[in-house]
């Protein structure tokens, strides 16, 4: 297995854009995206975004100068936040694709599930993932679009 969690695309290398999630049996139940990374290890209330009162009595906005005053106290908040399951802040996935399933199967169900990336299984077992892209690529060599 290769320790590296980069994807070469082309030239460059990036990290992945999601990680799918698997329970005990190494069944998929979701995909974390690095942005639900980012939100798991943002403090609550940090940016005001996550805090719920019923009644909100005047809206403010951080002050984006003053803002990096408080790095020490996120950077600590954030080693406290990496604890957390990862199950709260991923995106469930309750659908995948069959290898051998047909474009627009896939485009139904990219459509029905409103994700960009569905894992593709072969005999119970995911064996990649398709993403937006490769289909609207896929629809362009049918169309001899390039």
């Amino acid at each position: 297995m290769n320790s590296k969690l980069f994807i070469k695309v082309g030239e460059r290398e990036s990290l992945p854009r999601a990680v799918l999630v698997t329970d005990e049996k190494n069944q998929v139940v979701g995909m974390i995206r690095r942005r639900d990374i980012l939100r798991g290890l943002e403090p609550h209330g940090f940016f005001g975004r996550h805090a719920h009162h019923p009644k909100i009595f005047v809206e403010v906005e951080p002050d984006l100068n003053l803002i990096e005053a408080a790095f020490d106290h996120f950077c600590s908040r954030c080693l406290k936040q990496a604890d957390e399951p990862v199950e709260k802040y991923m995106i469930p996935i309750e659908h995948t694709l069959n290898h051998d399933d047909h474009l627009m199967k896939i485009i139904y169900m990219i459509d029905l599930t409103g994700l960009s990336l569905l894992p593709v299984v072969k005999d119970s077992e995911v064996i990649g993932v398709v993403r937006t892209v490769e289909v609207l690529s896929e629809i362009a060599k049918m169309l001899d679009i390039e």
